[in-house]
């Protein structure tokens, strides 16, 4: 049941004929503000309690507040009532401006400084406590500046968010309003994404507009020995690289040509840390990025049984004919106060590939007839007489339509509805099969699953472990997948905290390599090195007896031969003989 609240004054709630309002609609978005539209009958005892920019106003679902912001326009009709248009609390963050300022540091340490002077600047309820900062920097460092009088809104997007991802969510806690800085999110929707249930639509973009294959990199204007800028002059990686000033990725332009932008960093003065800072712009710049998105209906509108999908908080997509069972982000929800069935969720991800991916986006089996010739080969016996082997599906055609059995150790129990129609059928088939070989024109892909579920509910899975072996005309792969949830919170039927890690080992050209998705650091091995890549371009390999290393940093000591480069206890370094 939806509530809403203007300060501390109740102005809609279902049970109270008075208390009403129509047309509610709630539109929420990730790292946007949201916006909150309803209408209120000239009837409603607190039509004239709204004051712009100035009454609060909280949407609740049951006890969980969903929504906080400020009301920003009204629109009184002929019959008196009044359209309100209302701004989530993220907007708040444009009533405070920033002071010019140069800043060195942690992201966490410029969040904090733009909301403490944020909450400096702005009435009380529009403060914010700083909660729990993710977001990092690979150096754990950077310089920022601003003297444009900037709000702090803008400055968070584009010196923070833009720049180093993330995103900014509020939590509504007794001791105030929080406001965290967060890389990802780790929580699960219990309610599911599945194709012919509650998915509407399913589209994937892929956009080159910002990829490079050549980078010229530029870091701090050039100084004289007083200090003084030299002109325009820029640090450049050409007495480091060879005499040339660029950067370029070989694989990059056999496959789109030379496509040459240039990268400035202000705050680098070394040639080779910006040699080093150009190659990992490079190394992300030659990615395509693609995004897929979906849009689902939310079924707990419908069914009570089903949990309500919550925004920033992962939903598992299940769509045969698309190929995909993966973990999507809630991004958007679209929400009716008055007719809950309607409410919709966009769900989605961008990633990253050098080359285009390919998913067959086509049902898989193509027709009903393509499809039982397809399992039939590889999963199913189809007879009207049980067969003898009992290690594999049985059609049953004496029925119909065809009954599916599977042997179960002492009878063959059914294992579709023979009511439903035969493309079902297939796809109920095929979720029973969890040790499987799928075979296409592509690839041919072995899975050995184990899943733990919680004792007498099969629905509710709470862990699994799974190995897949992929091979296509010119790679082999082996992914090993671990996916865990809180018990604690299937206990309280809530939404699950939950952790997913997915590490590879890839066969390809003849090389060796090993990573974790999600992880910019990778390791291939070669006939003649070994190398250490971050975003697809080494920074470190062993060749020929000897280690390259782009950049190197010792915690310790270094040794060589005899001798070494001792750290002292009271912070000196020595060089000593040490054998």
């Amino acid at each position: 049941m939806y509530t809403v609240y203007a300060d501390d004054k109740n102005i809609y709630n279902p049970l109270v004929e008075e208390l009403s309002i129509i047309n509610a609609k709630l539109d929420l978005e990730l790292n946007k503000a949201g916006s909150f539209s309803f209408t209120v009958p000239p009837t409603n005892p607190y039509i004239n309690s709204l004051t712009k920019l100035k009454t609060q106003i909280c949407v609740f679902e049951n006890d969980d507040l969903i929504f906080r912001g400020r009301v920003l326009d009204d629109q009184e009709k002929f019959n008196k009532a009044l359209i309100v248009k209302c701004e989530g609390e993220l907007a708040f963050l444009n009533d405070s401006v920033q002071r010019p300022f140069e800043f060195k540091g942690t992201p966490s340490e410029l969040f904090t400084y733009l909301i403490t002077r944020h909450n400096e600047r702005v009435d009380d309820f529009k403060k914010f406590k700083i909660g729990n900062i993710t977001v990092t920097d690979p150096n754990n460092y950077i310089s920022r500046s601003d003297s444009e009088y900037s709000s702090t809104l803008t400055l968070i997007n584009q010196q923070l968010v833009k720049t180093l991802g993330g995103y900014i969510w509020f939590r509504h806690e007794k001791d105030g309003t929080y406001i965290d800085y967060l890389e990802d999110f780790t929580s699960l929707n219990l309610q599911e994404v599945e194709f012919g249930k509650n998915l509407i639509d399913l589209n994937k973009y892929s956009k080159a507009n910002d990829v490079a294959t050549v980078v010229v990199p530029l870091g701090a204007k050039i100084k004289n020995e007083e200090g003084e800028e030299q002109s325009e002059s820029r640090l450049t990686v050409a007495e480091v690289n060879d005499g040339k000033d660029y950067i370029e990725n070989e694989e990059a332009l056999k496959l789109r040509g030379r496509i040459e932008k240039i990268v400035t960093f202000d705050d680098v003065t070394d040639p080779l840390n910006l040699l080093r800072k150009g190659m990992e712009w490079l190394g992300k710049n030659v990615m395509l990025t693609e995004t897929l998105e979906l849009n689902a209906v939310d079924l707990s509108g419908l069914d009570q049984n089903f949990n309500n999908f919550k925004i920033g908080a992962y939903v598992k997509v299940k769509t045969l004919p698309h190929d995909l069972d993966v973990n999507l982000l809630v991004q958007k929800l679209s929400l009716d106060l008055q007719k809950p069935a309607s409410n919709k969720l966009t769900l989605g991800t961008s990633f990253t590939s050098f080359t285009d991916r390919e998913h067959d986006f086509n049902n898989k089996f193509g027709n009903i007839i393509e499809s039982v010739e397809n399992i039939k080969n590889s999963t199913i016996i189809i007879s009207k007489n049980q067969p003898n082997d009992k290690s594999r599906i049985w059609c049953d055609i004496s029925t119909d339509p065809p009954t599916f059995k599977k042997w179960d150790g002492e009878i063959w129990q059914i294992i579709n509805d023979p009511t439903n129609d035969i493309q079902n059928i297939i796809e109920n088939v095929k979720k029973e099969i969890n040790s499987s070989i799928e075979q296409s024109a592509n690839n041919i892909k072995t899975t050995v699953e184990e899943k733990y579920y919680k004792k007498d509910e099969t629905d509710k899975l709470i862990s699994k472990l799974s190995t897949e072996f992929a091979q296509t005309k010119d790679a082999f792969e082996m992914n090993f997948n671990e996916f865990h949830t809180d018990i604690n919170d299937l206990e309280n039927s809530t939404n699950e905290n939950f952790e997913n890690i997915r590490k590879y080992i890839r066969f390809k050209d003849g090389n060796i390599i090993l990573g974790v998705e999600g992880n910019i650091i990778t390791l291939k091995i070669k006939n003649d090195r070994i190398s250490f890549l971050e975003n697809d371009y080494e920074v470190a390999y062993f060749a020929n007896n000897k280690l390259y290393v782009l950049d190197a940093e010792f915690k310790n000591s270094i040794i060589i031969g005899n001798f070494g480069f001792i750290h002292r206890e009271n912070g000196h370094l020595s060089f000593r003989k040490v054998r």
